[in-house]
C-alpha cells in the first residue's frame, strides 16, 4: 500500500492489512463480498478496490491507520469480476466472466461510465497500459483487445493469444501469460516479437520484472 503496509485478500472472505515494522495485523476486514476476495488495488488517493468472486460486485473502501469505512459498492457485473485496475481522471475497469469490461469513475455518484464489448468468453484480466491512455484486455476466447481509453473505442484485435495475465516491459512491449506459453506484443505496432513455449508452464497468472531486468512468471 501507500503507506507502506501490506494488504492482502483472501477465499476466506476478509482483506487484512499489515504493519511490516511490528509484524501485526493493523486492519482485518471480514464478510465484506458475499463469497471470497478475488483481486485488491489502490488508487491514487489510498481509496483501496476489493472485487468478489461470485457476488459480481466491487467495493471502494476509505483506509485510515486502524480504521475503515465502505464508500459504495458498485454493481454492473452478471458474473464473477476477476479483476479492478485504477485508470487516470478518476476511473478504474473491471473485467467478468460475463465476457465485458466496465469503465467506472470513482468520485460520487460513482457511476458506471460505459462498458466495452466484443470478447466472446470469459475476460480473465485487463491492464492500463503506462500513459498511453490505452487499456488491453486478454479473453478465454483467445483474443487480445486494445482499447482507446479517450473514447473507449476499439483500437485493435489481435487473436490466437491466451491471455491469463499481463506485464508491460521496457521498449513499448508487453507480456502475455497463457498455458505453456509467454507471448511479447509490441503495442505500438501490435505485433507479435516472440513467443515462449515450455511443457513445464501451466497457467501463467502472474508476473514481476526483477530488478536485474529478468521477467519472473508465477504458473
Amino acid at each position: 500500500m501507500q503507506d507502506g503496509r501490506l494488504c492482502s485478500c483472501s477465499d476466506d472472505n476478509t482483506i487484512k492489512i499489515y504493519n511490516l515494522k511490528t509484524n501485526t495485523i493493523d486492519i482485518e476486514i471480514s464478510k465484506l463480498h458475499n463469497y471470497s476476495v478475488q483481486n485488491l488495488s489502490q488508487l491514487d488517493n489510498g481509496i483501496l478496490l476489493s472485487c468478489d468472486d461470485w457476488d459480481s460486485t466491487i467495493k471502494l473502501w476509505e483506509i485510515s491507520k486502524e480504521t475503515y469505512k465502505l464508500l459504495t459498492t458498485l454493481y454492473g457485473h452478471k458474473n464473477t469480476v476477476n479483476k479492478v485496475i485504477p485508470l487516470s481522471k478518476n476511473r478504474i475497469a473491471s473485467c467478468s466472466w460475463d465476457c465485458k469490461i466496465i469503465i467506472w469513475e470513482t468520485i460520487p455518484p460513482y457511476k458506471k461510465i460505459t462498458t466495452l464489448k466484443g470478447h466472446k468468453d470469459i475476460v480473465n484480466t485487463i491492464i492500463a497500459l503506462t500513459n498511453k491512455e490505452m487499456l488491453v484486455s486478454g479473453s478465454s476466447d483467445q483474443t487480445l483487445f486494445f482499447w482507446n481509453l479517450e473514447d473507449y473505442q476499439e483500437r485493435k484485435r489481435i487473436p490466437d493469444i491466451p491471455c491469463y495475465s499481463f506485464c508491460e516491459l521496457p521498449n513499448n512491449r508487453l507480456a502475455v501469460g497463457g498455458y505453456k506459453s509467454i507471448t511479447v506484443v509490441n503495442f505500438l505496432s501490435y505485433q507479435i516479437e516472440a513467443i515462449i513455449e515450455d511443457e513445464g508452464f501451466g497457467y501463467c497468472r502472474s508476473f514481476i520484472i526483477l530488478k536485474n531486468g529478468n521477467l519472473l512468471c508465477g504458473c
